[in-house]
């Protein structure tokens, strides 16, 4: 039993005292607003409001020790604890709330023993464990909670010798078992599973598992991303005539036979071929799905018109991405026959104008993305059709400004992004005729002072980017009406001074900034610690060094910050400290070495950190062990080796691992076969050879694996993919 916390300030608190009812509301304010910096305190005012009933606690800063308030809550029955950094202990005061129906531990540090106290709810019906640290060992406390209808066991240590203990729940209706190395046999014990309505088991390696599955009558929803299912696992799919959504995105082996089978599958409304190496022949039977409703073909390279052509029966689409694919101008005529469209993204695809403008049939477009299509402002003509459309992507550099007066008819328009290549302060006098637009992202460089005047009358924007324009610091001057503006993006306005930054300060709702590549050094920097509100941070090549890191010690709410390409050295670093909410950190291309890394490990809630083409070594590495909750790290072209892997061994919840250009050899993998959670990782230009073959076996749910300029032979490389799920190999 953990003792018992006292209360913040005083020893009693009373809800009919006019103070405590401001802090208990006030508490709530900040929960909603500035969850980064939500702890135990905060929750102790919070829990006076003893009629809450749904609690979200994600994001934020409580401790095991906090979650004693909980007690409070007697009505309580919905908690989320996502991303929190509490672990085993905390449950015992969660296990209390008796009247808890739904609780999300996701990406939490607790494990087996929490369970032990979890199962004691006896009203649960949905339960979040991914990312977590429990293992076969805590499955039997879950096979007593019969009440159960979701659960999700997601990137967990859990096997099928763990699975078998879910045939208890039959009541179970949605189950989420993505990437835990199941087989054939744990498959089996699903088959008593009758009232599953929706299973994901993405990232396993299934296949003929498949079979076991047939009987489950009620599902509607399989997910088999990343399972590198073949031929006969999929022939199976055709026992499952009730599913209404399906994912094969990812599975990069499929032939025409193996799509063939789905054609049974006639109640489909939802399927993803993503990243598939689909071909045209294939989609003459994705063709015959005629209730589908969303269909995802991204990735997909080698589909041209002739597929497309293929698709003619499925009138009902809502949603159609072909991003990515060979689509052109010949689909142009199809696709304008989908008249009950309300998504498409035809991005990097070689349709032009001509196409485009077929597109005036598309009445109930809502979202179109046309971005790296060979387009120009002729185009705009097919769209004035569109009123509903709310989001435009046109990501092209051949408009000009007064070419696109035709966006003035999307009165409903509220997000757009664009290039524009000549006369770009034209543009921004047709965009203050969208009422309704919250959201624009311009660049080029041909956008200058005279084109931002016009930014004064865009009241209602919350998010900004401008990139590569031509401003200065007086131009800037005119985004001071701005007030609801909450996202700016500056990115290689290179005109732009530290004096630009009393403008920027002056937007007090300002929660993501973004100056990389602009020139404010340190006397920019002071200027932006004003913002006391800041919670993301990108400085990337500002001219900062070491002084001005002290002026981020103010920012208490930041979770993301990027110095990368600055001569920051391990002094700086120091001044992070400060700085206890960070999540998401990058250092690449500075001189932090590792002395700076020693005063990185005090920030404890670190999720992702970029230390790449930094000098330190395998020392720097010591420190990082103690990030118990670090999931993308990148240490690529820095002097780490062999003996620094033995460190990160111990960081079991990574599960994006870069070490590309590093010193790492074959005995080092022995010590990265220990992170069971790897999706990810790039071994490029390294030493690795075939002696590391076993050790990266190890890795069940792998999903990326970059062997390029390895030692690796021909024959290394089969096997490790016959032995893993990898859907990605370079």
């Amino acid at each position: 039993m953990q003792k018992k916390p006292s209360l913040p300030r005083r020893s009693r608190v009373d809800l009919t005292d006019p103070e405590d009812t401001v802090l208990a509301h006030f508490a709530a304010r900040k929960l909603k607003n500035s969850p980064s910096t939500f702890g135990n305190t905060d929750l102790a005012w919070l829990s006076l409001l003893r009629d809450t009933r749904h609690l979200d606690l994600s994001g934020t800063h409580v401790t095991n020790e906090g979650l004693f308030y909980l007690n409070n809550l007697h009505h309580l029955t919905s908690l989320n604890l996502e991303n929190t950094p509490i672990d085993d202990l905390g449950l015992e005061y969660v296990a209390r709330l008796r009247t808890l129906e739904r609780l999300n531990l996701k990406n939490t540090r607790i494990g087996n023993d929490a369970l032990t106290h979890v199962s004691k709810l006896l009203k649960l019906y949905s339960l979040n464990l991914s990312s977590t640290n429990i293992s076969d060992g805590g499955m039997i406390y879950l096979s007593h909670m019969t009440a159960l209808t979701n659960l999700d066991l997601s990137f967990t240590s859990v096997t099928d010798r763990g699975v078998a203990h879910l045939i208890t729940l039959t009541h179970l209706e949605n189950l989420s078992l993505d990437s835990i190395n199941i087989s054939s046999t744990g498959l089996k014990h699903l088959a008593n599973l009758t009232q599953l309505r929706s299973l994901d088991l993405a990232g396993n390696m299934v296949n003929l598992g498949i079979r076991h599955l047939t009987g489950l009558k009620k599902l509607q929803r399989l997910f088999l991303d990343r399972t590198n299912i073949a031929s006969r696992g999929i022939s199976l799919l055709s026992a499952f005539v009730h599913l209404t959504h399906l994912d094969l995105s990812g599975n990069r082996h499929l032939l025409e036979r193996d799509i063939a089978p789905l054609v049974a599958l006639k109640s489909l409304k939802s399927l993803d071929l993503r990243d598939c190496n689909l071909e045209d022949a294939e989609l003459a039977h994705v063709g015959a799905l005629t209730r589908l409703q969303y269909l995802n073909l991204a990735d997909n390279s080698s589909i041209s018109d002739a597929g497309v052509a293929q698709l003619a029966r499925l009138a009902s689409l809502t949603t159609l991405s072909l991003k990515n694919t060979a689509t052109g101008d010949l689909s142009a005529p199809l696709l304008s026959n989908f008249t009950q469209l309300t998504h498409l993204d035809l991005e990097n695809c070689p349709i032009s104008d001509v196409g485009i403008a077929r597109f005036t049939t598309l009445k109930n477009m809502e979202e179109l993305n046309i971005s790296g299509c060979t387009i120009s402002a002729l185009c705009l003509s097919g769209l004035v059709t569109m009123k509903r459309i709310r989001f435009l992507k046109l990501g092209t550099e051949d408009f000009d400004g007064r070419a696109l007066n035709e966006l003035a008819y999307l009165k409903n328009l509220r997000e757009i992004a664009l290039s524009v290549n000549s006369d770009g302060d034209a543009i921004f006098q047709t965009l203050a005729k969208l009422p309704k637009l919250q959201s624009l992202s311009i660049s080029g460089d041909e956008i200058s002072d005279k084109g931002i005047m016009h930014l004064s009358a865009f009241t209602g924007l919350t998010s900004l980017e401008i990139s590569g324009a031509k401003i200065t610091d007086r131009g800037l001057t005119h985004l001071r009406h701005l007030k609801k503006l909450e996202r700016l993006a500056l990115p290689f306005c290179s005109k732009l001074t530290f004096r630009a930054m009393d403008t920027i300060v002056s937007l007090t709702k300002i929660r993501e900034l973004d100056l990389e590549h602009v020139p404010v050094g340190n006397r920019g920097l002071a200027k932006i610690g004003q913002l006391k509100h800041l919670q993301k941070l990108y400085i990337i090549a500002t001219g900062i060094t070491d002084p001005g890191l002290l002026s981020l010690r103010h920012l208490r709410e930041l979770t993301d910050l990027d110095c990368s390409r600055n001569p920051i050295t391990g002094k700086g670093v120091r001044h992070l400290f400060h700085l206890p909410h960070l999540e998401k950190a990058a250092f690449a291309g500075t001189r932090i070495g590792d002395h700076g890394v020693f005063s990185l490990s005090g920030l404890k809630f670190l999720r992702d950190l970029n230390l790449s083409q930094t000098s330190i070594s395998d020392r720097a590495l010591l420190h990082l062990s103690s990030l118990h909750l670090l999931k993308f790290l990148d240490l690529s072209a820095t002097k780490v080796g062999n003996t620094g892997m033995s460190h990160l061994g111990k960081i079991t919840h990574l599960s994006s691992l870069n070490l590309k250009g590093t010193n790492v050899g074959d005995d080092g993998m022995e010590f990265i076969a220990d992170l069971y959670r790897l999706v990810s990782l790039n071994l490029q230009q390294t030493k690795v050879g075939d002696k590391a073959i076993a050790h990266l076996s190890k890795l069940k749910i792998l999903d990326s694996l970059f062997l390029n300029s390895t030692h690796i032979s021909v024959s290394g490389l089969e096997r490790l993919q016959t032995a893993l799920p990898i859907t990605t190999i370079d």
